[in-house]
């Protein structure tokens, strides 16, 4: 019961076993043991709006707005089933290529490799939380002033997230809300920038690897992991100053037009 790890996956509803899972009562111990994470009034927010309570539905966003940290347990929920899994023996024989998706290190697949990306697998099928929900109700251009400012807090504290989807999200709240200068430049800068470093790739033969990010996961997060890696490549860590993604969303997102089509 003083878990939290094991609080979070009955929060979030124990995969298959739904009926041995009461996550409400989950979401109660979660808020003592973690009182000051944003990702456990997450899970209560997406509770409230399910149950159509808008009333706490607000208490639950405010609750988020007034937090000091956000973590949504990727790491340590992936580490307990690392920990399941350390007596397990994959009965595939898998290339480093069909593994990893790349051509880096062609050297035989070890157990530890395979056991990692299972939970890893794993965690990310039953750790991430609902953020749809969070995302729409952020974005609604009708937003009273409070709420607009909780939203904003929400953003702020999300990029600070140490996994990428908890932080992209964050940007995309932030882009939303912060619609005055100078603070809506420094969003739309910092979405340029994140655009940069998850869509640019290399021409040449990378030297930093999936096989590589399995390998010093869990001790490095996603975040320092992207950093590594473009540093390795050699990647300027923010653009051009006048380079734009080609994706149109994101260039609507910036509100610059879409590219030209030869």
């Amino acid at each position: 019961p003083g878990d939290a790890d094991i609080a979070w996956l009955e929060a979030m509803g124990c995969g298959r076993l739904e009926a041995a899972c009461d996550p409400q009562n989950a979401i109660i111990r979660l808020k003592k043991m973690e009182p000051g994470n944003l990702a456990v009034y997450l899970l209560a927010f997406n509770q409230a709006e399910k149950a159509g309570d808008k009333q706490l539905r607000l208490l639950e966003l405010q609750a988020m707005a007034n937090s000091r940290y956000s973590d949504i347990h990727y790491i340590s929920i992936g580490k307990l089933y690392y920990e399941a899994f350390r007596g397990w023996h994959s009965p595939m024989k898998l290339s480093a290529k069909e593994l990893f998706g790349d051509n880096s290190n062609q050297a035989p697949v070890i157990d530890e490799e395979s056991r990692k990306v299972v939970a890893v697998g794993y965690s990310f099928m039953m750790g991430l939380p609902p953020l749809q929900q969070l995302l729409t109700h952020c974005k609604s251009e009708s937003l009273p002033e409070d709420e607009l400012r909780s939203c904003q807090k929400i953003a702020a504290l999300m990029v600070q997230d140490k996994t990428l989807i908890m932080h992209r999200i964050g940007l995309r709240i932030g882009l939303a809300v912060f619609k005055q200068e100078p603070a809506a430049s420094q969003w739309r800068e910092a979405f340029r920038t994140s655009a940069w470093l998850n869509m640019y790739r290399p021409n040449k033969k990378t030297k930093y690897s999936a096989r590589d990010s399995i390998r010093s996961w869990p001790h490095e997060d996603e975040v320092a992991q992207m950093k590594k890696m473009w540093a390795m490549e050699g990647v300027a860590p923010t653009p051009p100053a006048n380079w734009m993604p080609e994706d149109e969303e994101f260039r609507k997102l910036l509100g610059v037009p879409a590219p030209t089509r030869q």
